[in-house]
C-alpha cells in the first residue's frame, strides 16, 4: 500500500515537473523544496502510526516492560545447607554473580530466588523465619542486605571475622605478587567494614621488602590503586 502511494505521489511530481519547465530557477528551487517537504511530512507521519501500531499491540499482550518485571533465573542456584565445613560468604557471592548475570535486580525476588538453593539446615532456618513473620506481622527480610545479615549471624561461627583478620594479618607474599594479591583479595571480600587504608596497610605489610618500598613510595589511598 505504501509502495502504490509513493508511485503516485511521484507520478503527480513528474506531472508537476513537466508543467514546471518554464519556471525560472528560482521558482523550479521553491518548487522542490515544497515537494521534499511533503515527502519527509508523510514519512514522519507513517513512521507515527507504525510506533502506536507496535504500542497498542505490545499493551494488548499484557503490561509495558512486563517482562523485565518477571525474569526468569536460568542458573540453577547452588545449594547450601548451613554445614560447618560450608562458606557462606562464598555462597553468597555466587548467588549474587548469579543475579547479576541474569540481570535481577528486585530485592524482593532475590530473597526468594537465593532462598531456592537452601537445603536441610539452612532451609529450616528460612523457614522458621517465614514463620515466626507471619506470627509477628512483621516484613521477613527488609531487603537483600537484611537477609545476608541474618544467614551470616545464623551460619557463620561468632569468631569468624577475627579469623579472617588474623589470617589477613599473618598473610605474607611468598610468591608473584598476583598470587599474594589473589589471596589477600579472597579475605578481604569476607570481612565485614573494613575500610580502604586498612586494606592497604595489610597489604603493603605482607609484600616482600623490594615490592614493599615501591607500594609505600606510591602512597595509595584504596586498595584498588595498589
Amino acid at each position: 500500500m505504501k509502495l502504490c502511494f509513493f508511485l503516485e505521489l511521484f507520478s503527480l511530481f513528474l506531472l508537476s515537473f513537466s508543467s514546471s519547465i518554464a519556471m525560472d530557477k528560482k521558482q523550479f528551487q521553491e518548487f522542490m523544496d515544497n515537494f521534499q517537504t511533503t515527502i519527509k511530512a508523510l514519512t514522519d507521519s507513517m513512521k507515527d502510526k507504525g510506533k502506536q501500531k507496535d504500542g497498542s499491540s505490545s499493551s494488548s499482550s499484557g503490561p509495558s516492560g512486563s517482562s523485565n518485571d518477571n525474569p526468569k533465573i536460568t542458573i540453577k542456584i547452588p545449594s547450601y545447607k548451613g554445614e560447618p565445613n560450608e562458606n557462606v560468604i562464598v555462597w553468597l557471592r555466587q548467588v549474587r554473580n548469579i543475579f547479576h548475570a541474569q540481570g535481577l535486580t528486585d530485592k524482593g525476588k532475590m530473597i526468594h530466588y537465593a532462598a531456592t538453593g537452601l537445603e536441610d539446615a539452612a532451609l529450616y532456618w528460612f523457614v522458621n523465619k517465614v514463620k515466626e513473620s507471619k506470627t509477628t506481622s512483621t516484613t521477613l527480610f527488609p531487603d537483600w542486605n537484611a537477609f545476608v545479615k541474618a544467614l551470616k549471624e545464623a551460619f557463620q561461627p561468632a569468631s569468624y571475622q577475627h579469623i579472617l583478620r588474623s589470617q589477613l594479618k599473618t598473610l605474607r607474599q611468598t610468591s608473584t605478587v598476583q598470587d599474594y594479591g589473589m589471596k589477600f583479595r579472597n579475605l578481604i571480600e569476607q570481612i565485614d567494614d573494613m575500610n580502604e587504608l586498612n586494606k592497604v596497610s595489610y597489604f603493603i605489610d605482607g609484600l616482600k621488602d623490594a615490592t614493599r618500598k615501591e607500594i609505600s613510595y606510591r602512597a595509595p589511598d584504596t586498595f584498588e590503586q595498589v
